[in-house]
């Protein structure tokens, strides 16, 4: 598609673009007010000269063309905090300015082509993820950064000669690779037990900050006196520009009401779906009420069946036991006979009245005998 514009730069009151595969080539211009650029698998082979009133934070342009230069140009954004360059085949060398990236956080350097690991790296204050690798044979020692052990570390394709426990916390702490001495730590970073150093080095680059922002203003204020001067002139790169930024801005436009198609839909999806839910919970609400009058039915017929035989039983227990009262009031009518009966009939009187018999016949006879012979 070709160069950007000079005129790209200019655009004002704009936070983000996204250029990726625009296959856009030369120059990368940024707007001042830019905080985050997306640029990947495009021709770009150098950044636009910049101030440092410039407020991006976020640079991600992987597969360009930039080489090891980039970095002496990126150390003038000081609110920089992620830089992506992967595969920037490019890039041979990272040059010591590197370290001057106060805020960066992450930096992300996969398939280049560095033929030295950069120890500067160590010096970065606020950086919790690297992830770096080359194409090239590259060795490394591994030690502390400023804000170990809470980094993310990732090193493709590099020989790891030695390395300090507890640097990221995604390495084991034990582990194959050899760890490092005191003398080696010290000649990576000198600075190792001097974190005041590091400290006073942010301070004062604040201090510059600050000042080089005053200065900003200032120069912000004569370039608007110059735009008053030369309000309502327009040219064809104006034009130009306009066009991108329409382009954009539909582009972005066209995305939102892709994504708010999108959300309606899955909304849709979910209404449908509790719709659904509802009337399967509706059907299973009613499937356990059936099971439930079945139940209460069964429990009232048996409580029925239960209670009728239960009556039966009372009858017939009682009739039972009616019977037997009448049998035994009988039966102690009979033994009122039979305790009368053996009362009269003892065996002693039977024998007494036995004797008393014998006697009595006896005498009987004797009488008769008497009278026969008189």
């Amino acid at each position: 598609m070709g160069e950007l514009p000079n005129e790209f730069k200019d655009f004002k009151n704009i936070q983000e673009i996204n250029l990726n595969e625009n296959y856009f080539s030369g120059k990368l211009l940024i707007p001042k007010s830019l905080k985050a650029l997306y640029a990947e698998n495009n021709n770009f082979n150098i950044i636009s000269d910049i101030t440092l009133d410039y407020s991006l934070e976020i640079l991600s342009v992987p597969g360009n063309g930039f080489t090891g230069e980039i970095f002496n140009t990126l150390i003038q954004f000081k609110n920089l905090k992620e830089l992506i360059l992967n595969n920037n085949q490019k890039i041979e060398y990272i040059p010591p300015s590197i370290k001057e990236l106060f805020k960066l956080e992450i930096l992300k350097l996969n398939g280049i082509n560095i033929k030295e690991f950069p120890n500067e790296l160590f010096l970065l204050p606020n950086l919790i993820d690297i992830q770096i690798g080359s194409k090239q044979n590259v060795s490394a020692k591994i030690v502390h950064f400023y804000q170990s052990p809470n980094v993310f570390c990732e090193f493709n394709n590099i020989d790891l000669l030695c390395y300090e426990p507890g640097t990221c916390y995604n390495i084991p702490i034990k582990t194959n690779i050899p760890i490092c001495t005191v003398e080696e730590i010290n000649e990576i970073n000198p600075y190792y037990n001097d974190k005041y150093l590091i400290e006073n080095i942010i301070l004062n680059q604040t201090i510059i900050d600050s000042n080089e922002n005053i200065n900003s203003n200032q120069r912000k204020m004569d370039s608007n006196e110059n735009i008053n001067s030369n309000q309502g002139k327009m040219d064809s790169n104006e034009i130009i520009i306009n066009n991108i930024s329409n382009d954009i801005t539909n582009r972005y436009k066209s995305k939102n009401d892709k994504e708010n198609k999108e959300n309606k839909e899955k909304d849709k999806d979910k209404d449908r779906n509790k719709q659904k839910n509802k009337s399967k919970n509706k059907k299973e609400n009613q499937d356990e009420e059936v099971y439930i009058y079945i139940i209460v039915s069964l429990i009232c017929i048996n409580g029925t069946i239960i209670t009728t035989l239960a009556v039966i039983c009372l009858c017939s227990y009682r009739n039972s036991k009616n019977r037997n009262e009448n049998e035994n009031i009988d039966d102690m009518k009979a033994d009122i006979v039979i305790s009368e009966k053996i009362t009269i009939f003892n065996k002693k009187d039977i024998q007494e009245e036995h004797l008393i018999l014998n006697n009595n016949h006896k005498k009987t006879t004797l009488n008769h005998r008497k009278n026969y012979i008189i």
